[in-house]
């Protein structure tokens, strides 16, 4: 591969996702197929994400193509989203199309339709996971620890990562999975397994663990004797022992509502996903009357003491004190707080795209290291590496949306302080400007954002966007404040706090200043921002601050319920008209 090459990362799998990295390890572009077909969570082949690579790259620069994850797939993957349906709704054609096979020769025709000529290569799940953080962290020395429900047959690995190489200490399997375990609880109290764990994290804080925890951890259990780790999880492996005659009757009863028109594709999906975890969940936990905030406090302690139980170990074994983290797992926040926490660890990066979407950052990091071993990594600037729309574009789209009171403001300065004065008088303010994030977190190109002063915000914008949220929103503050909201240990984990991954406990002063953004344990999920990396959002802070008094905004993300992060002009002016917020400042526009 010449110096000039770029790598197309894929992922295909949960969140799938698209990236182009060159050969210096810098990422050019990366995004979700569910930004394009606005299918939320979108798990298949990322088509769209890869014709729009196609379009604004140079596809002969491209010489090397990674892929996470296994090369067996189902015929109906290749498809694009509108036609899954349409292929499922055909019981004659279902085997057909749902059955796995090799795939490569499919993933050569993909390729070769795009006018890309190199040959797709395959890497592990796992190791896609952790690439994606160690080679993003900056760090030389450092554990690494990947913890999701499961990929390639593992859901947790250990690796040592040094001068540039990963070395696995350690690897378990799934029917050992914290993410299937967590995932099951999740299940069980009635919400969508890999889409709603996080509800459960902010549910945690108002129960009480003590009443359920013994119950719980004897069903994930931990053993560090004898310098060797063993897992084992009944709850889990009573995922993995399925009843076929109940589940293939459950399966003939959904998808006959599904052909019938009752339920829709995604509720059909949901429905497979929740019925072996539920199960499991209820095999335990049926005949037992409990609190949702108590059952979820308990799963909530399990999961942190036995993440913390594993990590101490590896630490000690190793000498590391810088602790790197990706998977799905680690998108808990409070989790992360606590091993932050863990006496010795000086400094932690969580991979902002945690979940599988970054498999495709990983898969491209591996490929660059395989062709150019003096690769080391490229510390991680950004996170705005999605697609971008000029001001013509946007000033197209709100004319052709007979969109009214538009005022044009193009100094920037003028812009943030106007932004500010409208968030000070209470209005909600969807903020779209630059490259869309890539990743599961709204970062100030994509956002709505609000004053933080009264807590009832955090009801009024559930309302208005019909979510049901158990944790308060996100603030976001300058990064040159973090001293002074936050309070507890800080030093080390900043650039894991600008992408929103940790949580901190909050100053009292703050807490009564900022009561929107704060937990009922008095913890906030922060994101810092730096004056170089968005100027207009640092911008808007400072103004606000000289208005309020208080340096601390809302920051959620801009989509409606059960709706992906929005990502064209079009995107956001329909959530506007559908009353998600008040005012709408895209690029240089402001409308009200």
């Amino acid at each position: 591969m010449n110096s000039n090459a770029l790598i197309l990362g894929i992922s295909p799998q949960h969140t799938s996702s698209v990236s182009v990295t060159d050969m210096e390890g810098k990422i050019l572009f990366a995004a979700s197929e569910e930004r394009f077909n606005r299918i939320k969570c979108y798990n298949s082949i990322p088509l769209d994400a890869l014709s729009h690579v196609a379009r604004h790259f140079d596809v002969s620069r491209i010489e090397g193509v990674a892929i996470a994850g296994g090369h067996r797939f189902r015929k109906i993957d290749f498809l694009p989203s509108d036609q899954q349906e349409k292929s499922l709704r055909n019981p004659l054609l279902l085997p057909r199309f749902l059955s796995k096979k090799d795939g490569r020769s499919e993933w050569h025709g993909v390729l070769r339709g795009l006018g890309i000529a190199a040959a797709p290569n395959w890497y592990d799940h796992h190791e896609c996971h952790a690439a994606s953080a160690y080679y993003a962290c900056g760090m030389d020395d450092a554990l690494v620890v990947t913890i999701d429900g499961g990929g390639d047959g593992l859901s947790l690995t250990i690796s040592h990562g040094r001068q540039g190489a990963l070395r696995r200490l350690k690897e378990f399997k799934e029917d050992a999975s914290l993410g299937f375990f967590y995932g099951a609880v999740t299940s069980g109290l009635g919400f969508r397994i890999f889409r709603h764990e996080g509800k459960l994290t902010g549910l945690a804080a108002y129960g009480d663990q003590s009443r359920l925890y013994s119950e719980l951890s004897d069903l994930f259990q931990i053993s560090t004797e004898g310098g060797d780790v063993k897992i084992r999880s009944a709850l889990v492996e009573a995922m993995f022992k399925p009843d076929f005659p109940a589940e293939h009757l459950f399966l003939a009863k959904t998808y006959a509502s599904f052909l019938g028109g009752k339920v829709t594709l995604q509720q059909f999906r949901d429905a497979l996903n929740n019925y072996r975890p539920g199960t499991a969940f209820r095999k335990h936990f049926g005949d037992r009357q409990y609190t949702q905030e108590d059952m979820a406090a308990a799963a909530q302690a399990v999961l942190e003491d036995s993440v913390l139980k594993l990590v101490r170990h590896y630490l000690q074994q190793t000498g590391c004190t810088n602790l790197v983290l990706a998977g799905g797992v680690v998108a808990n926040v409070k989790l992360n707080q606590r091993l932050f926490n863990i006496e010795g660890v000086q400094n932690i990066f969580v991979a902002p795209y945690m979940g599988d979407e970054g498999l495709c950052v990983g898969a491209a990091y591996l490929h660059l290291k395989q062709h150019s071993p003096a690769f080391t990594g490229r510390t991680l600037d950004t996170m705005y590496l999605g697609p971008s729309y000029g001001i013509d574009r946007v000033e197209q789209a709100l004319q052709q949306a007979g969109v009214h009171g538009v005022e044009r403001i193009d100094d920037p300065s003028a812009r943030a302080r106007r932004i500010a004065e409208l968030v000070a008088q209470d209005r909600v303010v969807g903020f779209f400007s630059g490259a869309m994030e890539f990743g599961p977190r709204s970062l100030g190109a994509r956002s709505v954002l609000a004053s933080a002063k009264q807590y009832e915000i955090n009801d009024t914008l559930n309302k208005r966007m019909k979510r049901s949220e158990f944790m308060p929103f996100a603030p976001v503050l300058p990064h040159e404040r973090a001293r002074d909201v936050l309070a507890g240990k800080v030093a080390g984990s900043e650039f894991a706090a600008e992408f929103m991954t940790i949580t901190y406990n909050v100053h009292e002063k703050y807490r009564q200043l900022a009561p929107a953004v704060v937990h009922v344990d008095g913890t906030a999920r922060p994101q810092l921002i730096k004056k170089e990396k968005h100027p207009v959002y640092h911008d808007v802070l400072i103004h606000y601050e000289k208005l309020t008094g208080v340096p601390i905004l809302v920051n959620t993300s801009f989509n409606m319920h059960e709706e992906p992060i929005v990502n064209t002009p079009e995107d956001a002016i329909r959530a506007f008209r559908q009353g998600c917020v008040d005012t709408l400042a895209i690029e240089n526009f402001v409308v009200s």
